[in-house]
């Protein structure tokens, strides 16, 4: 097997080892939210370490198929939102693919900040907001439709934003916080760790 084919196996295989990681991760909520979404610990950084550690193309990736598992499991939240086509599109994209997708962004800053344990973080904390804002999208979508008076766009985005930054700031934290740890303590960047 030449070099390049060898590499490429490692890093699927750490792309699937980071991915059970990640769900298994997250099955154990330390808050579960009654509409979805939860404060885990550190279920997000599996994957964020590994758009670090193999390139944002690995990262986003994984975190697809992330999105594509965690809405298979999910399917239960379809209970609380209206059924026609465009809002459950617009959840499907928001609340699972893109909101997983966008942890590829963890490895953004590799190659532009030269110390891991400012790279790591801040691109954690780029990939989790984002995550936030999908969520805050897919919830405003959700909310307003539900919503019947004048005002309803205005109350179902401070809603979106208020439900989903309850337990994303603390998912967050926790996730900036262990990034800079185990960027501190691990070498994401050696060839095998």
């Amino acid at each position: 097997m030449n070099e390049k084919k060898k590499e490429s196996l490692y890093a699927m295989i750490e792309a699937a080892i980071m991915l059970a990681l990640t769900m298994a991760l997250d099955m154990f909520a330390v808050i579960r939210m009654p509409y979805g979404g939860s404060v885990t610990i550190c279920s997000l950084l599996p994957i964020i370490a590994l758009s670090y550690r193999r390139g944002l193309k690995w990262g986003f990736g994984t975190g697809f198929v992330f999105g594509l598992l965690s809405m298979i499991l999910g399917l239960d939240n379809l209970a609380y939102i209206a059924k026609d086509f465009g809002t459950l599109l617009i959840f499907f994209v928001f609340d699972y693919f893109l909101a997983c997708t966008v942890l590829g962004f963890g490895g953004i800053f590799r190659n532009i900040i030269k110390r891991p344990y400012i790279a790591l973080p801040l691109g954690a904390f780029v990939a989790t907001s984002l995550r936030f804002l999908s969520y805050v999208i897919s919830g405003f979508t959700i909310w307003r439709q539900v919503a019947d008076y004048p005002t309803a766009s205005l109350a179902a985005l401070w809603y979106s934003i208020t439900y989903n930054a309850s337990y994303m700031i603390p998912e967050i934290i926790i996730t900036v916080v262990a990034a800079g740890i185990v960027a501190g303590v691990v070498d994401l960047r050696k060839k095998r760790i």
